[in-house]
């Protein structure tokens, strides 16, 4: 049952980045926004896993496109450590416009971690999308994403960041 419902998101997700893309003619919104940067932090990274902290910076590439970069550290979680880089190209749908409504993205993250008290490093690429709304006001945005990942780590890697993994985050940030 709970694999069916990835499977499911997997592919929804799959065709709204399909029909994005497909369609750069759609530009018509409410509200634009005359903002092309936003700087965000993810604020329930910080809650969900403790001594994380997941920075984004996101700018406008298109009418109806932006590039998402990714940075988040972590610290001692159950004695690891370590960082990950990643990037998103998003596709603005359903009467939006670059950096407000509704966007699909493919994503890809890179895994750096390690645990000093065994004296092993680990990498692990994930591949996958985000689906995400975002709301800005004067300067301030608010944006939910919902995310689902592919992790891909070598023989060395551990269970927990190969395979299906699902996530929610709420992105708060400064736009400019």
């Amino acid at each position: 049952m709970k694999m069916g419902i990835v499977k499911s998101f997997c592919i929804a997700l799959l065709i709204a980045c399909t029909i994005g893309a497909g369609n750069s003619r759609l530009s018509a919104q409410a509200r634009p926004s005359p903002k092309s940067n936003v700087i965000s932090v993810g604020l329930l990274s910080l809650v969900q896993v403790p001594g994380m902290v997941l920075f984004q910076y996101e700018w406008r590439s298109g009418p109806v496109n932006s590039i998402a970069l990714r940075a988040a550290f972590q610290t001692g979680y159950l004695g690891y450590s370590g960082f990950l880089l990643g990037g998103a190209y998003r596709f603005f749908i359903a009467d939006s416009r670059a950096l407000t409504g509704l966007s699909v993205a493919p994503a890809i993250d890179i895994l750096i971690y390690g645990n000093s008290a065994i004296g092993r490093n680990y990498t692990s690429f994930d591949i996958g999308g985000d689906l995400a709304y975002k709301w800005i006001f004067d300067a301030f945005s608010v944006e939910p994403i919902v995310f689902l990942r592919l992790g891909i780590a070598g023989g060395e890697g551990l269970s927990a960041y190969s395979g299906v993994r699902p996530g929610i985050d709420v992105m708060l940030g400064y736009a400019f």
